[in-house]
């Protein structure tokens, strides 16, 4: 699981704000489609989309996704003052 918590923490990292805001809003809600919509964004990745596919089931594809989604709420409450005070 180290491999996976590296490669996500990487990923999450270099999104910009806006596009990490997009994810933590759809993680957060699980509407309708919001949750594949998700995987879609995240698989444009080709770390990601490895890491993904490397999955054997769907327990451990979930598993990613959730890890991905933690990492995601964490990465957006440590940028969330500052984007307030810079824009």
């Amino acid at each position: 699981m180290k491999k996976v918590d590296t490669s996500v923490r990487d990923y999450v990292s270099k999104l910009s704000f806006d596009n990490l805001k997009y994810l933590a809003e759809r993680f957060n809600n699980r509407i309708g489609s919001d949750l594949s919509e998700c995987a879609d964004f995240i698989s444009k990745s080709s770390d990601m989309d490895r890491l993904l596919g490397a999955a054997k089931n769907s327990e451990e594809f979930f598993a990613v996704l959730d890890s991905v989604a933690v990492a995601i709420e964490r990465e957006f409450s440590r940028r969330i003052p500052d984007s307030v005070s810079h824009g």
